[in-house]
């Protein structure tokens, strides 16, 4: 038997290895959920607001950050008194509205659900899943949306779990496994439905809130995005404030629950929101120039596209026209032998006007995927010397 001296030296120094992994993963949970996580919430309230009423997205940073402050400040009391005010009635209203929405649209219900099934097994999904891209697509996503949803597995909700007041504590886990049930089961399977419904051709492009504030939109009118920006606010704000106090107990474990570390979290943290809409509107600015940018190249290549167009039909139409005068004004004294061979370039011109139009309805019919080219071998020197002769006939001089 070791000396219980020597038990305490061996316990004493194997504690900093104990803790070392665990204090790797509190510095992660603390940047992911104190800086980063905020940013993200704070992010979609500011897009949500803008879209809804044109709010410049730094002042709704400012007075978000504002009331953060003023509940994060006061404590937990304070953090718990307003979440277990603002989470059950945002969690109703935001289902109820759903549930109204679902019921009214019972009859498409059906045929959204078989499209989910449908586009999971069809050719294309399942080749993608063979190759592994689809499980690769599905990991990220489906992880990055179990975190932002219920946190489950990240090893931060326990923080608010642990700090709650509780006779059983097999009770509270029954509690943190409804919250996983009713984010992700009840909650995001409303919102995908709603989502299915609306007719692909008015959603196409659109991602995060863009897509979502247009499918209400679609559902309830202008209401509905009204209804988005509030809900989300609500969701966002209750979000980003647990997960503030979820860093701060981290904080405390590393640093101890000293006034100075504690408050210089909370003020980097309380910053970090406004930096984050302060980067949402540079990153959307930047988007928008760059919108405007590839659209003005886009008028520079139509206006060209159409000179070329309107070049190329002026020539042959030019020469049918001038063939055709020369026939109809001299008709008599024509020999028969040169009236073929004039109508016979107005019949190789309209035919090459003819291909040239079936060209360009083919070139706008590509997107939809009715045209594909058909590559055909030709032997160069008779495509020079076909490109010549029409080119000679076409450019005399």
């Amino acid at each position: 038997r070791q000396p219980a001296a020597e038990v305490e030296d061996d316990e004493e120094n194997e504690q900093p290895r104990r803790r070392f992994p665990f204090g790797c993963l509190i510095v992660l949970i603390i940047l992911a959920l104190g800086f980063m996580g905020n940013m993200v919430q704070s992010n979609s309230i500011g897009d949500a607001f803008h879209n809804a009423f044109g709010l410049n997205r730094l002042a709704v940073g400012v007075v978000v950050a504002a009331i953060a402050a003023f509940i994060f400040l006061g404590g937990v009391q304070r953090i718990a008194a307003v979440t277990e005010k603002i989470v059950p009635i945002m969690a109703a209203f935001y289902i109820l509205g759903c549930i109204v929405i679902l019921v009214i649209n019972a009859k498409a219900l059906p045929g959204a659900l078989a499209q989910v099934f449908v586009l999971a097994f069809e050719p294309q999904a399942m080749a993608g899943g063979i190759a592994g891209v689809t499980v690769q697509q599905s990991m990220r996503f489906g992880v990055a949306r179990g975190l932002f949803s219920n946190e489950a597995g990240s090893g931060s909700a326990p923080c608010a779990a642990a700090a709650a007041e509780c006779d059983d504590p097999v009770k509270m886990g029954f509690v943190q496994a409804l919250g996983v049930l009713i984010d992700t089961v009840v909650i995001c399977s409303c919102t995908a439905f709603l989502m299915l419904l609306v007719p692909q051709e008015l959603t196409a492009g659109l991602a995060g809130m863009d897509l979502l504030q247009k499918a209400m939109q679609y559902h309830l009118g202008s209401f509905g995005i009204v209804f988005i920006a509030v809900t989300l606010a609500l969701f966002s704000f209750s979000t980003f404030i647990g997960i503030l106090y979820y860093a701060r107990c981290n904080v405390a474990y590393l640093f101890g629950d000293r006034w100075l570390w504690q408050t210089a979290y909370k003020v980097l943290a309380l910053v970090m929101l406004v930096v984050s809409i302060m980067t949402s509107t540079l990153t959307t600015r930047i988007k928008l120039q760059e919108q405007l940018r590839m659209e003005s190249e886009t008028e520079k290549m139509r206006a060209n596209l159409l000179r070329a167009v309107s070049h190329d039909l002026r020539t042959p139409l030019t020469s049918i026209y001038g063939a055709c005068s020369t026939v109809i004004e001299n008709y008599d004294s024509l020999a028969k032998e040169q009236k073929l061979k004039l109508l016979g370039e107005v019949c190789s011109d309209a035919q090459w006007l003819n291909r040239m139009v079936e060209n360009l309805l083919s070139v706008t019919r590509f997107d939809t995927g009715t045209v594909s080219v058909q590559k055909t071998p030709t032997v160069l020197e008779e495509l020079i010397d076909t490109v010549l002769v029409r080119f000679q006939k076409h450019y005399p001089d």
